[in-house]
């Protein structure tokens, strides 16, 4: 019943858009009202056909009104070429290959005048009469140009701009490297000076030592301190001897002039 509807509506107003023909039928979407108009074909066009053929006098009057080039917009000319390299295709067709959705393919060749869509290759061919099929102004090709290019990545990097930094932090990564040299002089520096003072430290303790092994080695003193410089010891050692019957008197005589 819905189907019938947009139908009706869409022979009564062939002008319209797709999106004045849903607003014309209640709940209708534009989607639904395409999916019908190509299933079942547009009703306007088919009429729009037989009124051609019946009078061609009057097709050839309105073929023979359409505006300049440069009269339309960047998107009327991008679609108008579309319809001519493309003639048989639909609404869908173009919208895919303009990226857009058929409603704005609808709304672009509506909102130029004289334009039929029964007869749009005609119309295209005529606006670009004096063009080649592959031929773009400047404007479009820019747009085009412009929407197939891929946007820059934030990433990439900028050649230019980077050689440019480069040239100019040169000088100061001159006056880094030459601060970290500097820097790693001065720590070599005082390293060996550190290593210096102690060697010497250690050549005098050696030297040191090596005395006191000489001395020691020459009878003139010893590793280890003499015992009977305690006094204390001495007497206990002396009044252990004349009490001792093992110990003659001379034998006592050579202890005492030992320790004293």
């Amino acid at each position: 019943m819905r189907h019938k509807q947009i139908l009706d509506v869409a022979a009564e107003n062939p002008e319209a858009s797709i999106a004045e023909l849903a607003s014309e039928v209640p709940s209708a979407t534009a989607e639904l009202v395409e999916r019908v108009l190509e299933e079942h074909g547009d009703p306007a066009e088919a009429d729009e056909t037989d009124e051609t053929d019946e009078s061609p006098s009057e097709s050839s009057a309105e073929t023979q009104s359409h505006p300049a080039p440069e009269d339309l917009s960047s998107t009327e000319r991008e679609t108008l070429r579309a319809i001519r390299q493309h003639p048989t295709a639909s609404q869908r067709d173009l919208a895919e290959k303009l990226d857009v959705t058929a409603s704005t393919v609808s709304n672009r060749v509506n909102g130029i005048d004289g334009f039929d869509w029964a007869n749009r290759e005609t119309f295209a061919n005529a606006v670009f009469s004096d063009e080649q099929t592959d031929s773009m102004s400047s404007d479009e090709t820019e747009t085009l140009a412009s929407e197939s290019e891929p946007p820059e990545s934030p990433d990439a990097p900028d050649t230019g701009d980077e050689q440019v930094s480069e040239t100019d932090t040169n000088p100061d990564d001159g006056d880094r490297s030459a601060a970290v040299v500097e820097t790693a002089a001065g720590e070599v520096n005082t390293t060996l000076t550190t290593f210096q003072s102690t060697v010497e430290d250690l050549s005098a303790q050696l030297a040191e030592l090596e005395g006191q092994v000489e001395t020691i080695a020459d009878g003139g003193g010893s590793l280890q301190s003499n015992p009977f410089q305690d006094p204390e010891l001495v007497h206990k050692v002396v009044h252990a001897c004349m009490n001792s019957e093992q110990i003659s008197e001379e034998e006592e005589l050579q202890i005492l002039e030992s320790l004293l």
